[in-house]
């Protein structure tokens, strides 16, 4: 299975932290095909960068853009619908990011790496909380 890289992850692998680089790479030598973003990481690391000089915003630019982003489509919307109604009826309440985040990983069959512990809510989830 391929790996979705969470905000939290992408974060960190930006800032270089060596110790959770060491972790990513455990992850990655059990699921080798190169790790994706979702819609809305890309979105939370590009709101991320609203204060930092030109060069340094170019330069997270440059590093977020090495991953493929997985699409949003009518079927992620169905999927989060169907989530949000799940955990709501359990009295469960989950961010609507986390949601789309989960939403796109559960629709292609992937791993969620992450280390939001929020995520462990969603049973349905392949995840890695790290």
């Amino acid at each position: 299975m391929s790996l979705v890289f969470d905000s939290s992850v992408i974060f960190e692998l930006e800032h270089g932290n060596k110790e959770f680089i060491e972790k990513i790479k455990e992850c990655v030598y059990f699921n080798p095909d190169p790790a994706q973003i979702s819609f809305m990481t890309f979105f939370e690391f590009y709101e991320g960068l609203r204060n930092r000089s030109k060069k340094n915003k170019e330069r997270a630019i440059v590093f977020v853009n090495n991953f493929k982003m997985l699409e949003p489509s009518k079927n992620t919307a169905i999927i989060v619908s169907n989530l949000r109604h799940t955990y709501e009826s359990k009295g469960i309440n989950i961010q609507l990011a986390d949601l789309i985040i989960a939403s796109q990983v559960l629709e292609n069959n992937m791993i969620l790496v992450t280390r939001d512990k929020g995520f462990q809510k969603i049973e349905e989830l392949n995840k890695i909380i790290l």
